[in-house]
């Protein structure tokens, strides 16, 4: 996979991925063996076939985040398919898990912020991420001022 180089605070990477995340609730399913003494849990198909869809896109695209990179502040761009509603923070581990899946990062560790928003649907709906490097994890606090 091609390396971004020579890299500056600031530096932005995009990119686009097909449909939205899997929802959080739709990432684990269970069933439960003989008599019902053991239950085992698995990753549903849904989220096993996005996870598919995701790592081709990456592996299109061959780019990654730098092993170097500190931090990452995160912004996504949620087009949902149809007005339904989506639970946007429920997107968050299942976007970045098949991130560290498809070694697009060494890990969702890296990330210091994330923002989400949602956009007017679109047939199929997408994903659109921004990466920006980040130097430090965290920043100084600054308290609300009140009048």
């Amino acid at each position: 996979m091609k390396r971004l180089t020579n890299y500056s605070n600031g530096d932005r990477l995009t990119l686009e991925l097909p449909r939205l995340p899997t929802s959080a609730n739709a990432i684990w399913r269970s069933c439960v063996a003989a008599r019902g003494r053991k239950v085992y849990s698995y990753r549903s198909e849904e989220y096993r076939a996005w996870l598919r869809r995701v790592e081709a896109e990456i592996l299109a695209r061959g780019v990654r985040i730098p092993d170097d990179w500190p931090f990452v502040d995160v912004e996504l761009i949620l087009t949902p398919p149809n007005r339904r509603d989506v639970d946007v923070d429920n997107r968050f581990k299942a976007l970045f898990d098949a991130l560290t899946a498809a070694r697009f990062w060494r890990d969702d560790s890296l990330v210091a912020d994330v923002r989400a928003s949602l956009t007017e649907p679109v047939k199929g709906g997408r994903t659109l991420v921004y990466f920006e490097l980040r130097e430090t994890k965290y920043q100084k606090y600054q308290a609300l001022e009140t009048e």
